[in-house]
């Protein structure tokens, strides 16, 4: 893969953006959270690995900080979004088409956009592919102390609240001919319908779950899903710009609230299995093994 990273790319162009809100949320653990936000925009930027046959290069990029006084064209001013730093790039990718080889000179062309904001310690990630997966790696390096995911339990009580509407599972136990890896569920509120058997053996994947009424959520009404293991959050397209970072103001600002408090989980999933880093949290635990007749 061909990488340029051109000094000369053009400004973001904020008034045409209108992504899909989908998010990583992370928590800067620097005590100025703009050290921690400086790392993350440099991990960012680092290029993927070299592939023949295929070019990469930013095209625009843009960072803004609401102590500047910046303005997101469209959205408005950072102060107006409550937001205190952003930075964003549009990398343009160009490959050789499936059913060519790589001399070609027809080539597809796709453009990613990369986009983090920060408000106060916690960042909202937005990466397409290859950008995301590399983010989800780099944030498992034992030396990363910049930035964490955010807890299961954090998100499970700000986002999982309300109606369950679609599960997402997978099974926990060695793999086996008998019984499936995964489980994906659809309804009306499908944690009324866990069975304390026969789903104890899987853990959560992803859930979609109903916001409560609440006049202080504004912009995320209806069913937010959640990736628990990858602090992501996922909720619909966004019209124009100033909604998508008003959404994603939103989102932190909630996570915020829950982190200031006392998190406890939702108990709508209480017979799933729980991930637990730490073992002194474990009670009532037990093991049944079949006895042979014989």
């Amino acid at each position: 893969m061909d990488v340029n990273e051109r000094d000369d790319a053009a400004p973001v162009p904020w008034h045409i953006l209108k992504p899909y809100l989908s998010v990583i949320v992370l928590e800067c653990t620097d005590d100025d959270p703009a050290v921690s936000f400086g790392v993350l925009r440099r991990q960012l930027e680092r290029p993927g690995r070299r592939v023949a046959g295929k070019r990469s290069e930013v095209v625009a990029r843009s960072e803004l900080t609401r102590e500047a006084g910046d303005i997101v064209d469209g959205a408005g001013s950072l102060e107006l979004l409550e937001i205190d730093q952003v930075f964003a790039f549009i990398r343009r990718n160009s490959n050789p088409p499936a059913w060519a080889t790589e001399s070609t000179e027809f080539l597809e062309t796709v453009y990613d956009l990369v986009l983090a904001v920060r408000r106060g310690r916690l960042v909202a990630v937005r990466a397409d592919g290859n950008t995301a997966d590399r983010l989800q790696k780099w944030l498992d390096q034992p030396g990363q102390k910049q930035l964490h995911r955010i807890d299961s339990k954090v998100l499970e009580a700000t986002f999982l609240v309300g109606a369950a509407k679609g599960l997402w599972l997978r099974q926990v136990q060695r793999p086996s001919r008998l019984r499936p890896t995964s489980k994906a569920t659809t309804g009306i509120d499908l944690g009324e319908g866990l069975d304390p058997l026969e789903d104890s053996n899987f853990a959560m994947g992803s859930a979609r779950c109903e916001m409560p009424e609440d006049p202080e959520i504004v912009f995320l009404k209806g069913a937010v899903g959640v990736t628990v293991r990858n602090s992501q959050v996922w909720f619909k397209d966004s019209p124009d710009p100033r909604t998508y970072f008003m959404t994603v103001s939103e989102v932190l600002q909630l996570v915020d609230a829950v982190l200031e408090g006392d998190a406890t989980g939702t108990d709508q999933f209480r017979y799933l299995a729980q991930e637990v880093k730490d073992l002194s949290q474990v009670s009532g635990a037990f093991e049944v093994s079949p006895i042979d007749p014989d």
